[in-house]
């Protein structure tokens, strides 16, 4: 019975949608990022919720971004992206082996038009990901958080 009142409580205490303001760069974001399993030797998970309000036209994207580098395509950062749910959720499974000194992530808070959420789809690689330099249009950036560690 408890649960159920907890339950209740949680959810009468979240905004109505309409309440939360339209994501855009004149927003104040609430971003929090949420670090996984500490240890080194196994995947980590990040969580990020941020309160706002997207707008059907608009493509609010978190791009996540890790520490990995790719010594195979000489590129330094690996990016991937999630776009915004609409309870503005964003969850990302950081696959890693045991990586020397662990591994830091953060993400980003991109709103975007059509023409440049094309742009950047169109960037991305054969499995996904999108390699290269962060969209122009970035809302705010989280600070890093330890996806994993070392032992």
């Amino acid at each position: 019975m408890a649960a159920v009142v907890a339950v209740v409580a949680l959810v009468l205490a979240w905004p109505n949608s309409d309440e939360l303001p339209v994501c855009g760069k004149s927003t104040g974001y609430d971003v929090s990022l949420r670090p996984g399993n500490q240890k080194v030797e196994s995947a980590g998970t990040v969580t990020a919720q941020m309160k706002c309000r997207r707008l059907a036209d608009q493509h609010v994207l978190w791009i996540g971004r890790t520490e990995i580098k790719d010594d195979s395509d000489g590129h330094p950062n690996f990016y991937t992206k999630s776009e915004m749910d609409q309870a503005g959720q964003y969850t990302e499974l950081v696959e890693l082996n045991a990586w020397p000194g662990g591994t830091k992530m953060q993400v980003a808070v991109c709103v975007m038009e059509e023409a440049a959420y094309k742009e950047l789809m169109d960037s991305k690689t054969d499995d996904g990901a999108i390699v290269g330099n962060l969209p122009p249009d970035i809302v705010q950036i989280s600070k890093p958080v330890w996806v994993t560690k070392a032992a």
